[in-house]
């Protein structure tokens, strides 16, 4: 699945604040951000996990969903499922914003942690919003956050492929 990557930490969004979590790397420049069903993510932290009826139940629309956090201090590089696209401020704004939508807050506006849930010692997790399902995979969903931002995206983006494929060229660096 494709996740956002926006700045950790800048003049405009703190994702570390916003998340408040100690045991999070605060040293970190990027937060890599995912979108999905609950029981898969949880139960398939690896492919070879992977179970027919893990995806089934997912596909279904019946679970909750989840939004998976990772903070790193440096992007993958020449990876087919990564994009740098170039975003004006206001467009930053309006992604964060999105994205920010996507977790289920409490009273005081912070997410709502999963305890105990967590790949390495850099991500966690978050009770998510939206439902999950066969329309509306992790790909859709970031599409329509990058969409929400002012990016052109496909209509409907389900795989990875069709994605990254639909998305503006890279600019050089």
């Amino acid at each position: 699945p494709l996740r956002n990557a926006p700045a950790a930490r800048n003049s405009t969004e703190d994702w570390t604040a916003f998340l408040a979590q100690n045991s999070l790397s605060r040293s970190a420049r990027y937060a890599l951000i995912g979108w999905g069903n609950r029981r898969f993510y949880l139960e398939t932290p690896r492919w070879a996990d992977f179970k027919i009826t893990t995806a089934l139940s997912a596909l279904s629309g019946l679970g909750r969903t989840i939004v998976h956090v990772d903070l790193l201090s440096e992007l993958p590089h020449n990876s087919p499922t990564c994009r740098r696209i170039r975003l004006s401020p206001d467009q930053y704004v309006r992604l964060c914003r999105s994205i920010r939508d996507s977790f289920r807050q409490n009273g005081s506006g912070h997410p709502l942690r999963i305890p105990v849930a967590a790949y390495s010692t850099t991500d966690a997790f978050y009770e998510g919003t939206g439902s999950y399902h066969l329309f509306r995979t992790c790909n859709v969903w970031t599409g329509g956050k990058l969409q929400a931002a002012g990016v052109r995206v496909g209509c409907w983006t389900p795989f990875a492929s069709s994605l990254i494929d639909s998305l503006p060229a890279s600019p050089s660096e």
